[in-house]
């Protein structure tokens, strides 16, 4: 926990001035942000460049699957949950090279300034392992059963009710990206996961039962 709480320091010292201008460019900032302290957000694995060491998280049931392997950058809040709060997302309002309209994320992506500053907001860019980021999709956060983990990680994935649930060790992290891009960016939350996260101290207090 400390160290995620000096790269949060970190992080906020580029996150409280402008956001880089586009998801590309701030995914080579925090690639460079996170060279001293190289470990993923939910999993705690260590990796090397882009290359995660599975062994160092107890993740060696993922060997396998070649995108265990790949640091991607993690939405703590996902792309879909903040692009519905942008017309772009929900309505044709762009046009291809073919005059056919399409919508969401690349519409977005090409314009929307105030979008590209969202999604390349780094205090809500963090890095994991290709297949946690693949299997946490764009589920919302809440509370789960016991159940086993993912792959050796702490993670609870729920695929029937779209909803995950993060590792004691992450939850600190994972409200206060939420409560920042709400706050900073006038992003809207539901009152359940208002008061989920907002119940968070210290990384570990999580609710005990849904809302």
């Amino acid at each position: 926990m400390v160290r995620f709480a000096l790269l949060l320091c970190l992080i906020s010292s580029f996150s409280y001035a402008e956001s880089p201008g586009s998801f590309t460019q701030s995914k080579k900032i925090a690639a460079q942000l996170f060279q001293k302290h190289p470990q993923t957000i939910y999993c705690q694995c260590s990796y090397e460049d882009k290359e995660v060491n599975l062994a160092s998280c107890g993740m060696q049931a993922a060997n396998p699957i070649k995108r265990a392997h790949l640091i991607e950058w993690e939405h703590i809040m996902a792309a879909e949950h903040f692009g519905q709060q942008f017309a772009c997302w929900r309505e044709p309002l762009c046009e291809d090279k073919n005059g056919k309209s399409f919508k969401g994320r690349r519409c977005c992506e090409k314009k929307d300034e105030r979008f590209r500053h969202v999604e390349a907001e780094l205090y809500n860019l963090w890095p994991e392992a290709g297949v946690v980021n693949q299997a946490r999709s764009n589920y919302r956060f809440g509370v789960l059963p016991e159940q086993s983990s993912y792959l050796g990680c702490g993670m609870k994935i729920d695929k029937s009710s779209r909803r995950v649930e993060p590792p004691d060790s992450a939850k600190g992290v994972v409200a206060r990206a939420y409560l920042f891009m709400s706050e900073h960016y006038g992003l809207s939350l539901s009152p359940s996961q208002k008061k989920l996260l907002t119940h968070v101290t210290h990384g570990t207090c999580w609710l005990t039962k849904k809302h």
